[in-house]
Parts: C-alpha cells; structure tokens; sequence
C-alpha cells in the first residue's frame, strides 16, 4: 500500500492532468522571453540549440510521445508564421533556408514521449514489484510471528511437560501417612490438583452393587447407591477390568447416560476390582489419552499404597511386633516394581532400586542385615528379600530418581559402618530404571548383582 501511495504522488507530480494547460503555460514564457530578448529572430532560429527544444523536451518527458510531437509540430508552425510575417518572405523559402530547426522540434519531442514512455513502464514494473514483495513482507512478517509464538508455546509446553505429576513423590508419601477412612477422598483431591476433575466420586464394589465412599463437587449423575448395569459405561469398565472415557463409546449414544465422562476400576494388584473412580465433570482440553493415562497411574499408585497397607500378611510378613514395618513378598514387590517401571517408561518420572548384600548367608545372617536396615527405611518405601545366594533385602525406592537414590544408600551405609560388626561387611549397589529398556532388562540385572559395580560409601 505504502509503495502504490508513493506511485501516485510520483505521478501526481511529473504527470499533469493536463497537457494543453502546461503547454500554454510553457508555449507562453518561451514566446515572451523571445519577444524580450530577441524580437528580430522569432522562434530563435540563429541559436543552436534553440531554447525552444526545451518545451519539447518537457512536453515529452512530462506527458509522453504525443503531446511532445504535437507541441514540437505547433512550435515550429508558429515559429514559421512569426518569421514570415516578420521578414515578409515566402515560408517555403524559411523552411529551406532552417530545415534541422524545423524538423528537430517535433522529432526532439516525440524521442523525449518515447523516453517517458519506456520510463513508464519501467516504473510500473518496478511498482508491480514493489508491490509483491511488501505482500510477501507482510506474509512473511505474518508467518514469523506465528512461527514465534509456536516455539514459545511448545518452549512453555516442554517446560511443564510431566509437570502436573512432577510432585507425585511427596503426594503419593503423603496419603502412605494418611488415615484409612480418608484414603478415598484424598485421591479425589489429589485427581483434582493434579489432572483438574471437578467432579468425580469413588465407589466400592459389593456383588453388583456399588456404593459412594468419596465425592468431589457436584452429585448429578453420582448416586450414593447404584447397581453395576444402571450405567452402560460403568458395566463396561468393571467388566473390561480397564478404563472407559466418553471418547471410546461416542459410536453408542445408547451407552452414553449420566453426563459420565470417564470411569476406572480399582483394582488390586491380582487385578481383582474393589471400586470405581467415575468422573462428571473435567475440563473438555484436559480430557485427552495423556490425562486418562496420569488418571490411571495415580489410581496404581493409590491402589498399591492401599494394599502394601492392607492386614492379613498375604503380601508381607511383619518386622516389627507393632506391623508399622513390613518385608513384601516376592509377587507383591514385583507388582510395585512394574508399576515403578510403567511409571519412568511412560512419564518419565524416575524410579529406582537399592540393593544391600552382605557376604554371608543363612537366617542368623538375613536377621542381622534385616535389623540394621529396616529402621533406616523410609515411608513409602517397600522392601523385599529376593531369592540370591547371599544375604539381601531388595529396596524399592519409588519415584525417586538416581541422585536420590544415592543419598539414601550413602546414609543407610554410613548409619551401618557406624553400628560396626555386620554393618561393615555390608554392600550396596543402586539400580536406575532409566538404564534399562524393558522391565524384564531390570528385572534380570538385580537378580545377577554381581555384573552391576558397588556403589562408593564415601
């Protein structure tokens, strides 16, 4: 726009609207100069070159090929006339006497047309192109912008990328020390802060009937008391063992009642069905398959606390006489170790193993070891004897990552070297599941410790 603008006022100022009014303005000034300052010699035929080829000359430039012939033809008839009528001879006999005068006057202005013109369409040349290339400036500075605001936005998406589950570690610690009764609420609060369900509930499953134990925001479509088939979609998830979003059944309009959005078994980690998380209300952008996955593993999780809490001994035998301490049984802690590994595979979030060998074997052996460990463990913690050769307890360090990792043996080690006695015999080795490609890879290498190097006490 701004180079067409330019254009105009260019031609607004070299191309007059009116060729005859500039030819007279300038057909006048020559006329009375040459009555001035030399009346005897009309036209200024002695003077070479004439100042009249001037008017042709601008005539020409200004308004192109034909008013600069057609002045230069009017100028040399009125030239012509003025000589006669002056020296009172035949023009024929002029005309012979100056015929270059008589003839470069038009030839003069129609050359000087020619100039404009081919000046002219190199300037509309020149102004088409002008005018593609601002468009494609303004694209382009249009497509920049964008292409910046893209980067931004996936700069900003790369920074928070796994950030609603970066603090998954303390929250998940945080319901090991929470109340039982509490237990189902506090995972609908946690759901809320970290995947932004509004409203949801918890339901246990008794026979084919279900009950509310937990509820988050408003009730519609979340009754205290519903039977298994009453909802398309909750008969569908108990019976599939997995979970069932509104994106899955959209193709049925006949299993889609309740305003139900989404809903997931609880289930133990023999996959037996105890409850139901089933979600009314969550925002449309956060309802996608990575939400749904988060929704999913922080439901593991919860369900994995829940029975490395449950009574009865059939995942663990008691350390302590009080039950606050506990050693897991193999399938349980190979459970909570898949689960650990799903976990760093799928969100990268990083998870870790401790392993503490001692050189001897035999239960007295086990005993010593179980004893200088066991009060150095933290909550949340889950411990293990694996079947080795020698004396061991496996710890899983869950959702703690390799730096971490480090710092518990270090301390664990430092508090036995303390101790004396058994305690210096005692050897470490640390597993980061970020080193393995497959569970069944770390599964092997802690079952063969001897290929993995002794982490440094110091």
């Amino acid at each position: 726009m701004s180079a067409s603008r330019d254009t105009q006022k260019y031609r607004q100022l070299f191309d007059p609207k009116s060729a005859a009014m500039d030819f007279s303005v300038m057909a006048a000034a020559a006329a009375l100069a040459n009555f001035l300052f030399s009346p005897e010699d009309p036209g200024w035929m002695t003077l070479n070159p004439s100042p009249l080829l001037f008017v042709c000359i601008l005539m020409g430039t200004r308004h192109g090929f034909r008013p600069g012939l057609l002045s230069g033809i009017f100028l040399s008839v009125v030239a012509l006339a003025s000589a006669s009528h002056i020296s009172r001879s035949d023009p024929l006999n002029i005309f012979d006497s100056h015929p270059y005068y008589f003839l470069a006057l038009p030839a003069v202005g129609a050359v000087a047309g020619e100039l404009h013109r081919l000046f002219a369409i190199k300037l509309t040349r020149l102004t088409i192109t002008s005018e593609h290339t601002a468009n494609k400036m303004r694209t382009l500075d249009t497509e920049f912008y964008l292409l910046r605001e893209s980067k931004d936005e996936l700069e900003r998406m790369l920074a928070s990328r796994d950030s609603e589950l970066a603090t998954l570690d303390s929250e998940i610690r945080r319901l090991n020390q929470s109340d039982d009764d509490l237990m189902f609420q506090n995972l609908l609060n946690l759901l809320s802060r970290q995947t932004r369900i509004s409203d949801a509930a918890i339901y246990t499953i008794n026979g084919s009937s279900l009950v509310r134990k937990a509820l988050i925001g408003r009730t519609s479509g979340l009754p205290e008391k519903m039977n298994q088939d009453d909802y398309p979609i909750v008969e569908r998830a108990i019976l599939s063992l997995d979970v069932v979003s509104i994106p899955e059944i959209w193709d049925k309009p006949e299993q889609i009642r309740g305003g139900h959005l989404l809903a997931m078994p609880l289930m133990d980690f023999r996959r037996r069905p105890y409850g139901l998380l089933l979600v009314t209300g969550i925002p449309f952008m956060a309802l996608n398959k990575r939400s749904v996955r988060s929704i999913s593993l922080i439901c593991r999780w919860v369900s994995e606390v829940l029975e490395s809490r449950s009574e009865g001994g059939r995942n663990f035998r008691q350390y302590s006489p009080t039950g606050f301490q506990r050693i897991y049984f193999s399938p349980f802690f190979k459970e909570a170790f898949d689960l650990s590994f799903q976990t760093w595979h799928q969100f990268r979030l990083p998870c870790c193993l401790a392993l503490l060998t001692s050189p001897g074997s035999g239960n007295e052996q086990q005993e010593s070891i179980e004893r200088l460990i066991m009060p150095a463990l933290r909550t949340g913690d889950i411990p293990c004897l694996l079947e080795l050769p020698q004396a061991n307890l496996a710890i899983l360090l869950q959702l703690t990552g390799e730096r971490g990792g480090t710092l518990f043996v270090k301390r664990i080690l430092g508090h036995c070297r303390q101790l004396g006695g058994d305690g210096e015999l005692l050897q470490a080795r640390l597993f980061s599941f970020d080193n393995y490609r497959t569970r069944e890879e770390a599964w092997h290498a802690i079952h063969h410790p001897d290929h993995h190097p002794l982490l440094n006490p110091s």
